[in-house]
């Protein structure tokens, strides 16, 4: 009879069984004998206690190690061959373990009053513990931190993969993403272990870019000075007309590239518990667009008596990416405030600066005036190329630009103001 207040808690017991083959001292789910249990090694830390019997002999916790799918054992030698391995687990539940994933219930009027009919419940849920991270996977960069856009830069790409754990991990693909925009070449220059292969995107030509830019000069009692803005309005521009000159990268528009979405496959057999495999890449490429630009991206899975092991994505950090071209307008002398429907003359600086390491080809400025009319305009400094008249709009149209060079443009504009909004 039980004391009273005490009442009898329900247990569950369940038992692992094994046969020893004189070699191993680390048992998974997979040596288990299905005959006897197919649940393989509990996590010990989801059961109330468990004992390990090896050849009938319960053993003391210092000579081995548990874990959720494996069975380590620390003692000097292994078991001797065809020895039975054991371990029991025992769990004490207080109340439902499993909770069901909802619950039903019906209730209706019957002649003779109410009635219910007793809940019922879904199907029950379980949700099972990630595997331990036993793979660890490390990325350095070293090379140019800031470079312009379309700038080529070289960088060497370190890859080292650390087995953590106490088992061997099998069948590891370590994967690779180049984020650059271009990439012109690519050359292993070290690796430890394994086999590796380049993911290529199909070759393209070199993109061309079409450079615009825009001045806005504002008629409100008042002449405001805006900087002319750069950017990308299209790739490959169909055309070949002046209008539609465009930025080339060296070697013109043939010139052919890996392509972007490069990636960098990494395979590697096994690796041996605290094993670390090491692979090194020359990398050279570049990036069109300026910001703030992450390198690579990486990770690794591979294969365990668990079952798959992952690592978490690892970056290959990021650099700075500033514009190649630097384009400037100031406003040198002119009035201030304004009379509607007057005419008024100013003179402007515009300044393109190419801050690139390469030549330009056909770099074209388009300045918009966004007022009634340009009357004249008077060119009084023109360093490079030709300047021309289009409706609102001038077109200071270049042959070329060398690395570092700085083009200039001085001139008067007469601009006829509106009379109303």
């Amino acid at each position: 009879m039980l004391p009273e207040g005490k009442k009898l808690l329900k247990a569950e017991v369940y038992q692992y069984s094994a046969i020893s083959d004189g070699k191993k001292k680390v048992y998974t789910n997979a040596d288990e004998l299905k005959d006897y249990g197919q649940r393989g090694i509990l996590d010990p830390n989801q059961v109330s206690y468990y004992n390990l019997f090896i050849n009938g002999v319960l053993q003391p916790k210092v000579n081995y190690e548990l874990q959720k799918g494996l069975l380590i054992l620390k003692t000097e030698n292994a078991p001797i061959k065809d020895s039975l391995i054991i371990l029991t687990f025992i769990t004490f539940w207080e109340e439902e373990a499993h909770k069901p994933l909802d619950s039903a219930y019906v209730e209706g009027m019957l002649p003779i009053g109410l009635t219910t009919v007793e809940s019922e419940k879904a199907i029950e849920i379980s949700v099972k513990d990630d595997l331990p991270p036993y793979l660890d996977l490390k990325v350095a960069l070293g090379g140019p931190h800031s470079l312009l856009a379309g700038e080529e830069g070289e960088w060497l790409l370190t890859l080292k993969l650390t087995n953590t754990g106490p088992i061997p991990i099998t069948d590891i693909r370590v994967s690779t993403s180049l984020l650059l925009e271009a990439v012109t070449n690519i050359e292993n220059l070290s690796l430890t272990s394994g086999t590796f292969l380049y993911k290529e995107a199909a070759e393209k030509e070199a993109p061309s870019w079409k450079v615009q830019a825009g001045a806005k000069l504002f008629a409100e009692g008042a002449v405001k000075e805006n900087p002319f803005t750069v950017g990308v309005v299209e790739e490959n521009p169909p055309s070949a007309g002046m209008g539609d000159k465009a930025l080339f990268l060296p070697g013109g528009a043939n010139e052919s590239f890996l392509g972007e979405g490069q990636e960098i496959v990494w395979d590697i057999p096994s690796l041996n518990p605290e094993a670390t495999v090491e692979t090194s890449f020359s990398i050279t490429g570049l990036f069109w667009a300026p910001g703030i630009r992450s390198f690579s991206s990486s990770y690794a899975r591979g294969n365990s008596p668990l079952g798959e092991i992952t690592t978490t994505r690892a970056s290959g950090g990021s650099l700075e990416v500033h514009k190649a071209l630097s384009l400037t307008t100031r406003i040198l002398s002119g009035p201030t405030s304004v009379k509607r429907g007057e005419t008024t003359t100013w003179r402007v600086e515009v300044k393109l600066a190419n801050q690139s390491s390469f030549q330009l080809e056909y770099p074209e400025v388009t300045t918009t005036f966004f007022l009634e009319s340009l009357t004249s305009f008077k060119v009084l400094n023109l360093s490079k190329g030709a300047l021309k008249a289009s409706g609102k709009e001038l077109i200071w149209q270049l042959e070329s630009l060398e690395p570092s060079e700085t083009a200039v443009l001085l001139m008067d504009l007469t601009v006829a103001l509106p009379m109303r909004d």
